[in-house]
């Protein structure tokens, strides 16, 4: 009963549901993924097993498709690998490892696919409009500085003087 709960909250189908073959495992990938607490022993068992195992065999299939040429298969090899890593959707704010926002606060910021810049360039009042809760703006632009950010600078100089 508990697996056909997580099946209704899975955001992708599950083709054939817990009955097919693998079904039960795409569910609990996608519950890993999700954040989905799990109540029944066994399920906590087979779903640590199965993150773990998935992770590897997902870092696996980026590595063979990598060394075969296969590019567009490695990126979505290595996007399966990160988010079973970070347990978050690629789709996905990266707002939600930082934590202290609301549901619906990131689920609006998902929504506008609104990025760490865009809002560090926004004002308090902006960012809180964006959200529609005009008083969390400030609190959302804490959260995005809290984001690690790497820049790079580039100096060209001529091969020959």
């Amino acid at each position: 009963e508990e697996l056909s709960e997580l099946l209704a909250a899975c955001p992708l189908k599950v083709p054939g549901g817990v009955d097919a073959p693998g079904g039960k495992v795409n569910v609990l990938i996608q519950a890993h993924i999700s954040g989905l607490a799990l109540r029944a022993s066994s399920l906590v068992s087979d779903a640590n097993f199965i993150s773990q195992s998935a992770g590897r065999i997902a870092r696996g299939f980026f590595e063979i498709a990598l060394s075969k040429g296969w590019i567009a298969l490695a990126l979505r090899a290595l996007t399966l690998a990160k988010m079973l890593e970070w347990r978050l959707w690629a789709t996905g704010s990266p707002l939600r490892q930082v934590g202290g926002l609301s549901e619906q606060v990131l689920t609006r910021l998902e929504a506008t696919r609104t990025t760490r810049d865009k809002l560090l360039d926004m004002s308090d009042a902006e960012a809180g409009s964006l959200v529609a809760h005009p008083r969390l703006g400030a609190s959302v632009r804490q959260a995005a500085r809290r984001l690690p950010a790497m820049g790079a600078s580039l100096v060209t100089k001529p091969i020959t003087r």
